[in-house]
């Protein structure tokens, strides 16, 4: 199991990712946003570590006031937003757009993103651990430019490679002082993410290596307060939008409309299946017990409405996945399963993963997404509103 000296518990931040940041306005596509500055914490951590400097001991009780971060004028704060940006301007940041409407699945064109991971991009990331060092990684789960936001950057610094998975062991900085890893099993098209204790269930189509340079870190990141007054100013009106987001975070109601299904492959398929949505924690089964059978492009309505309460800093999270049993999970994860049981291998790539927060409105509004399956694929059509539907 090869790993390099990093470690998330000493060389990563106490504090988790909860900023939120506009990065383009694209035309017909509207504002995409990033949920939080996770390449800017990424090279940042690094930027320590090849220094050999003391990581910013701030942690999460430091800003009560603002999230858990540190605000919009702190050197902190401003830091990352900086590596953030520079995280984007590498020749490999094309990737996140390219790779994002690439298929999962080889083609005539393309190797396809499960490929190119598995075997170009896991082999660049074996030679950098193997070299003792750490890497910085491009997450997939787009589909489209409009959610290019929903991708996402880690520091990878072990794997672990079997017959059965490949295993990249990360500091995920959305997730502070843990150590995650990165598993995808044979014969599986995407990677899933999960410590056993969080039970994450995230779901990935495929990562990258990332372009790095590292930078010399200020001397005066660690500050406790905010020297100047224009940043005074930054932190009230962060705090005075963080009280009315509050405010405003008391209920919603997340209606699942419909759901439509999309095989690429087969325009006439058929398929019996069955799906598990979580929306704010509730777990919700679809059919209630049995499978569904289900039809190429015909959309089936779900009609079913969740109340949600959540606090200003929580995150309305709106997930699906294949109704599977844990130790199917399991089975899949480590290769075990044969090959009757392909069909399930490939539904284990369709997974919804939507993230909203305070800061971006709880996400009220029509919402369309499209699962990270390939072939086998499916839409779901849901609506939040802050009004009983």
């Amino acid at each position: 199991m090869p790993k390099t000296n990093f470690t998330a518990q000493k060389d990563g931040f106490h504090f988790s990712n909860y900023f939120v940041n506009v990065i383009a306005n694209l035309p017909g596509i509207g504002q995409i946003s990033t949920y939080g500055r996770c390449g800017g914490m990424s090279y940042l951590a690094l930027d320590h570590y090849f220094a050999r400097l003391r990581m910013p001991q701030l942690r999460t009780q430091d800003f009560a006031q603002t999230d858990g971060v540190p605000p919009d004028g702190h050197p902190l704060a401003d830091h990352l937003y900086q590596r953030q940006l520079d995280s984007f301007m590498t020749l490999s940041a094309v990737k996140f757009v390219a790779w994002s409407l690439a298929s999962d699945k080889s083609g005539w064109f393309s190797k396809g993103v499960s490929r190119m991971t598995k075997e170009g991009e896991f082999a660049k990331l074996k030679a950098s651990i193997d070299g003792g060092v750490p890497a910085t990684l491009g997450l997939i789960t787009a589909h489209d430019l409009a959610h290019l936001g929903s991708n996402h950057q880690v520091i990878a610094y072990g794997y672990e490679e079997t017959p059965a998975a490949q295993t990249v062991y990360i500091y995920d900085v959305n997730y502070a002082d843990r150590e995650l890893a990165l598993v995808s099993g044979r014969g599986l098209l995407g990677w899933r993410q999960d410590d056993g204790a969080l039970k994450l269930h995230l779901e990935w189509r495929g990562w990258f290596v990332q372009d790095y340079s590292p930078k010399r870190p200020p001397a005066n990141l660690d500050a406790p307060t905010i020297a100047s007054r224009s940043a005074r100013t930054k932190s009230v009106a962060r705090t005075k939008a963080s009280r009315k987001a509050r405010k405003a975070s008391a209920a919603l109601w997340v209606t699942l409309n419909r759901i439509t299904f999309n095989n690429d492959e087969d325009g006439e398929a058929t398929d019996a299946v069955a799906l598990e949505f979580n929306i704010g924690g509730q777990t919700w089964r679809w059919p209630s017990s049995g499978l569904k059978t289900v039809e190429d492009g015909k959309r089936y309505r779900l009609n079913k409405t969740f109340e949600v309460t959540l606090a200003a800093g929580e995150t309305l999270e709106i997930s699906a996945r294949p109704a599977l049993s844990e130790a199917h999970w399991s089975a899949l994860n480590e290769g075990l399963l044969e090959s009757e049981n392909a069909r399930l291998e490939d539904e284990v790539a369709g997974v919804i993963h939507d993230r909203f927060t305070a800061r971006d409105k709880w996400g009220v509004g029509e919402h369309s997404t499209r699962s990270s399956g390939a072939g086998g694929a499916y839409t779901v059509g849901y609506s939040i509103s802050t009004s009983i539907p």
